[in-house]
């Protein structure tokens, strides 16, 4: 990143410029990314440590929301690999619905807390988990509207972000997909 400082202030074509600004904002992102990763990596290891197992249910849910996860990963990856900024347009309607699925997932296992069909320790293992992937989510966002902040020549993406949801059509297809795709039944 310093790298990237350095070189910022040189006299740089446009391309250039738009490129310093993305590979900022994918490092920013990805480091983050990154933590989350690891994160979970040493939510498994307590897992096994303490062998807390799930119950089916809760298994599914996490199967349904790792899905999510892997795909919005996925997607933000090959927009930056590519600079595919449509690519990149798939990202914001899959994060809405990580966001869904993780107050679903939430108030679900709650319940199964409430119910007796799993421990506090399941329940707190559980919410890491859920929380780690949603907060990759909301980071390869971030990453994918930088990218389109870039192209548009837009530079307030709230703003952008509120307009896309009420009038994109390609976003609520996007999102409507996702919705059925990743639906906990």
């Amino acid at each position: 990143e310093t790298y990237l400082v350095k070189i910022s202030s040189l006299q740089l074509t446009d391309e250039d410029s738009k490129n310093v600004f993305i590979l900022h904002h994918a490092i920013e992102d990805f480091e983050k990314i990154s933590d989350y990763c690891e994160d979970i990596l040493k939510i498994k290891k307590n897992i096994n440590k303490k062998n807390i197992i799930f119950s089916e249910k809760a298994k599914y849910d996490l199967s349904v929301m790792i899905s999510a996860g892997t795909k919005i990963i996925n997607i933000t990856i090959e927009s930056f690999k590519t600079s595919d900024v449509v690519k990149a347009r798939e990202v914001e309607p899959l994060e809405e619905v990580i966001d869904k699925l993780k107050k679903e997932l939430k108030n679900r296992h709650l319940k199964r807390i409430e119910k007796g069909d799993c421990s506090v320790d399941q329940g707190f293992v559980f919410l890491d988990l859920i929380n780690a992937l949603e907060r990759i989510s909301d980071h390869c966002a971030s990453f994918a509207a930088s990218m389109i902040e870039l192209e548009s020549g837009e530079y307030n993406i709230h703003e952008y972000t509120r307009e896309l949801k009420e009038s994109d059509k390609e976003f609520v297809e996007n999102l409507d997909s996702y919705l059925e795709k990743y639906s906990l039944n």
